[in-house]
């Protein structure tokens, strides 16, 4: 999982958690990977391709919703 690569939001208990079910679906390009100190990756935050969701275009996505596409 690196910056630049494609990937496909998918559904998962986290991303409903945090009210961003709208966003299952969508194609976006990693900004940035996001760990903790154990180096366990936490998430991502992506720039959605095509419309904003919600007026913006960067989101943090829980790991369990990134699906990488090459």
């Amino acid at each position: 999982m690196e910056k630049g690569n494609k990937t496909v939001i998918a559904p998962s208990q986290e991303l409903t958690e945090m009210k961003l079910d709208g966003l299952c679906g969508r194609e976006a390009v990693i900004d940035e990977v996001l760990d903790s100190e154990s180096r366990k990756i936490k998430g991502c935050w992506v720039i959605l391709e095509g419309e904003p969701f919600e007026g913006e275009a960067e989101w943090f996505i829980p790991i369990n919703s990134i699906t990488e596409r090459k």
